[in-house]
């Protein structure tokens, strides 16, 4: 299979890119940055369209969707969703069988009322909480609806949990990255955890299936377990330094203190776990870095 990957110049395209070569295919990346073996493209100018036009694409893999917030919000919204639909619509109108769409676990939210774990079928909400996530689960919901307006093309949306290691650059691996770790006084959250690796694996799973029938439909993927945020940082060789609710808001931005969206606070107070069990039955998925190994690939 000749597959398009955008977002393929950095740590987490590059493993995943070369998941997906592991497994026989031919991988074209671009992406807005060049970098080694891929090509520099504005995924919103013709020569992208071009590309996808001349380049006799089977598969897409969009990762150029941004979770975090290092981007401004007008960049997040011309990437997330300009950039999504714009890439599920060259994906139509030039014959790709497949597309996947990287999301993220946290579209569901940390909301003191959710399921313990929450399957593909619960809601994302976390815009209620942290408005400036909204573009995310935009480009999540628009790549899912488009699963019925094109039954043609097989469009899956992997929502993976907090993926750690030497090159993760999610909120929680930045986070622990620093070397210590603010937490809410009074609050332990569970967390769920996976390593980049095994991310980058399920990815290729996604894109090509062992039964060899294209997969359709959103799936959580799942690490090896879920712990308390305390033995997170434990095991990761990172401080936490609790800090009254109040004196978080007041700080943020100041002292070291990560200057998250207001909302995002929440995730430092009640968890956000969700069932993978979905993604395990149609690929038969299981990861191959352990908890404890996942935990301590964040060790300096």
């Amino acid at each position: 299979m000749r597959v398009l990957v955008t977002g393929a110049a950095g740590p987490r395209g590059k493993q995943i890119a070369a998941a997906i070569a592991a497994d026989g295919h031919e991988v074209v990346g671009v992406d807005r940055e060049a970098g080694e073996g891929v090509e520099r493209v504005d995924y919103h100018k013709r020569g992208f369209e071009a590309l996808v036009r001349r380049g006799a694409f089977e598969g897409v893999v969009h990762l150029a969707v941004h979770a975090g917030f290092r981007l401004p919000p007008e960049e997040r919204h011309r990437l997330n969703i300009e950039g999504t639909q714009r890439v599920v619509r060259l994906a139509v109108e030039h014959g790709v069988g497949r597309l996947v769409v990287a999301s993220h676990a946290t579209v569901y939210g940390a909301l003191a009322d959710n399921p313990y774990f929450m399957t593909e079928d619960y809601p994302p909400r976390v815009g209620q909480m942290v408005p400036a996530m909204q573009d995310l689960v935009t480009a999540d919901l628009l790549a899912t609806s488009a699963m019925w307006q094109h039954p043609g093309l097989s469009i899956v949306v992997l929502r993976p949990v907090h993926a750690l290691g030497p090159t993760s650059r999610g909120v929680l691996a930045s986070t622990l990255h620093r070397g210590w770790f603010p937490t809410i006084l009074g609050y332990d959250p569970m967390v769920q955890v996976i390593h980049e690796l095994d991310v980058a694996r399920a990815f290729a799973l996604a894109l090509s299936p062992p039964s060899g029938q294209a997969l359709k439909g959103a799936f959580n993927v799942t690490g090896p377990g879920e712990v308390p945020l305390s033995v997170v940082l434990r095991e990761a060789g990172v401080r936490g330094r609790a800090v009254p609710e109040i004196a978080f808001r007041l700080l943020r931005g100041r002292f070291g203190v990560p200057d998250a969206m207001a909302g995002a606070v929440d995730f430092l107070k009640h968890p956000c776990l969700v069932d993978g069990a979905r993604f395990v039955e149609a690929t038969g998925f299981q990861p191959e870095h352990g908890l404890r190994e996942t935990l301590a690939s964040m060790r300096h």
